[in-house]
C-alpha cells in the first residue's frame, strides 16, 4: 500500500521536486485534505469504525461546553 503523509507543520518538501513544484504540490494537498472531512455526531447507542491507515485526525471545536476525552 502506498500513501502520502502530509502534515502541514512538519512537511517541508517533497522528495525528488524542486522547491516550487513542492511547495505548490504540498499546498494543493493541504486544501485537498482541509476539504475532504466528515464530522461525527455522536448519538446514544452510536458507533464508528474508520480505517486508521487513511485517517486525519483533527480537532473540533464546536461543542457547547461538553467536557471530551481523547483515547488513544
Amino acid at each position: 500500500m502506498e500513501g502520502v503523509v502530509n502534515h502541514q507543520a512538519m512537511t517541508i518538501a517533497i522528495e525528488g521536486l524542486d522547491q516550487p513544484e513542492s511547495d505548490a504540490t504540498l499546498e494543493y494537498l493541504y486544501g485537498v485534505f482541509e476539504r475532504s472531512g466528515m464530522q461525527w455526531h455522536w448519538t446514544p447507542g452510536a458507533s464508528a469504525i474508520w480505517d486508521n491507515r487513511s485517517t486525519i485526525h483533527t480537532v473540533s471545536y464546536d461543542y457547547d461546553g461538553e467536557r471530551h476525552v481523547s483515547l488513544h
